[in-house]
C-alpha cells in the first residue's frame, strides 16, 4: 500500500481548561470539512513517527458507490509553540519533548467516474485517542480534514513545519516519508499548493474487511 493521509492528532486537556486541541484545529474548523475513515489499523512502531494509510469518505449507505478514497500520511508531533487562549488569556507553554498529536495529510483523491486529483487536506484528533497506545487509528475510525490552502495563513495548523521536518528526517529509512515527498512539493520547509494534474486512471478500490 503506497497511499497516505496525514493525520493530525492534538493532545488536549479537559481538566477545567479549554482543550488544547481546539486551538490546534481552529483553522480547520473555519473551512469546509470532509469526514474520512481508515481502511486499516495503523499500528505504532517504536522509533517511527511517519506512517502510511488509506482512507475513504464517510457517506450514507445509499451513496456508498459514489464515495471518494484518499492517499494519506500520518505523522506524530509535539506542541513546540506557546498556546494562548484569546478569550481568557490562559497560557500553555510549549512542550517540545512530549507527543501532542498525529497529523493526517491527505494528498490524493480518487472519486468514481472522475480523474484522480492532487489535493492537500489536513485534519486530526487528540493523541489521547490513540488506541491503547498501539495504534494511531483503528480500522473504520474517522478524522475530519479540511483544505489547507483554503484556510487563511494565520489559521493554518502551527505544527505543519514540524511535521514536514519530521517527514524529511525519516525519508532515508521510511518508505512512507519518501512517498509523501514524491507527491507533495516542499518549498522553504512548507508544502506548496498542488497543481491541477489529472491522472487518466484511478486505482482499483480497496475492499473493506468485515
Amino acid at each position: 500500500m503506497h497511499r497516505f493521509l496525514i493525520s493530525i492528532f492534538v493532545l488536549s486537556s479537559l481538566n477545567g481548561c479549554i482543550a488544547i486541541e481546539i486551538g490546534h484545529l481552529a483553522g480547520i474548523a473555519l473551512s469546509p470539512r470532509t469526514t474520512i475513515r481508515s481502511f486499516d489499523d495503523i499500528r505504532i512502531v517504536k522509533g517511527q513517527r511517519v506512517y502510511e494509510g488509506r482512507f475513504f469518505q464517510q457517506t450514507t449507505i445509499f451513496s456508498k458507490a459514489s464515495r471518494c478514497e484518499y492517499d494519506a500520511t500520518s505523522v506524530m508531533y509535539a506542541r513546540d509553540w506557546t498556546r494562548v487562549d484569546e478569550a481568557t488569556g490562559a497560557k500553555w507553554e510549549a512542550e517540545p519533548g512530549e507527543l501532542a498529536g498525529v497529523a493526517y495529510l491527505a494528498y490524493k483523491e480518487y472519486c468514481p467516474g472522475k480523474p484522480a486529483q492532487d489535493i492537500f487536506m489536513v485534519g486530526g484528533n487528540a493523541y489521547r485517542n490513540v488506541a491503547n497506545g498501539k495504534y494511531l487509528i483503528r480500522d473504520g475510525h474517522s478524522v475530519e480534514v479540511g483544505d489547507y490552502f483554503g484556510m487563511k495563513p494565520e489559521d493554518r495548523p502551527k505544527w505543519m513545519s514540524q511535521v514536514i521536518r519530521t517527514i524529511e528526517r525519516e525519508t532515508p529509512k521510511n518508505p512512507a516519508a519518501r512517498t509523501f515527498l514524491e507527491h507533495v512539493k516542499i518549498e522553504n520547509g512548507m508544502p506548496i499548493a498542488p497543481t491541477a494534474q489529472a491522472e487518466t486512471a484511478s486505482p482499483a478500490p480497496v475492499q473493506e474487511t468485515q
